[in-house]
């Protein structure tokens, strides 16, 4: 409109077409790497290649507008006018329905993130976990080993009635952010309940799962001592199993389970890895409880 009103060259229709031609070519080329960015979805691909090749569309109006094709007659200006009319007819409807199909996408995807989700620490809940470990089982094989870190907060029930419900809250909640902060994207972090907490890392043997997991317990010490707990004691103990101890999700469960267990019992604010003894792997039964992921 500015243009229109402002600059000589608006006097000529051509001219107006090519400028209006130009800015619908990039407001659709914005559209499209909007419905790319992120996490596209389906929907968002179609949306993004309909804005694309509207720009394409409005670029060569710009240019037939342009006369770089040659000088236009009042014949092809009608046809062309035709043409846009049904452009803008089909896209504003295949766009809108898109559009609208994003949105519902959009909330059911939140709807099923907050399903899966605890909420207090964010991370993901005994459901989510059973989803993703089962996933991440199913991709174990003897060249991908996986490890599980079963994590427990040391002494937390006397640090709630110490401190306070909402002192134990902020120091699950900085626990978690810690976790989240240092797992990799293909890691699977949930709380299973209380102050237990589970990692799953794919492609990462029990060595390098130890490493990791002594690397969070020394971090966390150093949070909780600037966290305004000098006189709490807020630790960590973890648990580590390897696949290659386990033939099944449960199993791998049950050694870290063990593990954790032993590392309760030997002092806390430590880490202890697979079975007591290597040999125990084939040999462990009901004596170690199962997680029950149902619950």
């Amino acid at each position: 409109m500015l243009f229109w009103w402002l600059c000589p060259l608006a006097s000529g229709f051509d001219n107006r077409v090519a400028v209006t031609s130009v800015l619908t070519s990039g407001i659709s080329i914005m559209t499209a790497i909007a419905a790319l960015s992120g996490d596209a979805s389906r929907l968002g691909r179609a949306l993004a290649l309909l804005m694309m090749l509207r720009a394409g569309f409005f670029a060569i109006r710009a240019a037939w507008a342009s006369a770089i094709f040659g000088p236009i007659s009042e014949a092809q200006r009608a046809f062309g006018f035709e043409i846009v009319i049904i452009e803008g007819l089909w896209t504003s409807v295949i766009a809108g329905y898109l559009l609208l199909a994003l949105l519902r996408e959009k909330r059911e995807r939140s709807l099923v993130r907050l399903a899966e989700t605890d909420y207090l620490t964010g991370a993901d809940n005994r459901r989510s976990f059973q989803m993703k470990a089962q996933a991440a089982w199913s991709r174990v094989s003897d060249r991908r080993e996986t490890t599980l870190l079963m994590l427990d907060l040391d002494n937390f029930k006397q640090i709630n009635d110490a401190f306070g419900h909402a002192f134990g809250d902020e120091v699950l909640r900085a626990f978690a952010a810690l976790v989240r902060a240092s797992i990799a994207p293909g890691d699977t972090f949930a709380r299973l309940g209380g102050e237990e907490f589970v990692i799953m890392v794919p492609d990462r043997d029990e060595a390098a799962g130890a490493q990791f997991a002594e690397t969070l317990r020394a971090r966390f010490a150093e949070v909780m001592l600037a966290h305004r707990a000098e006189n709490a004691s807020i630790t960590v103990s973890i648990g580590i199993a390897s696949t290659r101890y386990a033939e099944n999700l449960d199993r791998l469960l049950a050694v870290a389970d063990e593990a954790l267990y032993r590392a309760k019992a030997n002092g806390r604010n430590r880490v202890e890895c697979g079975p007591r003894r290597q040999t125990d792997a084939a040999s462990m039964d009901g004596s170690i409880a199962a997680l029950n992921l149902h619950a």
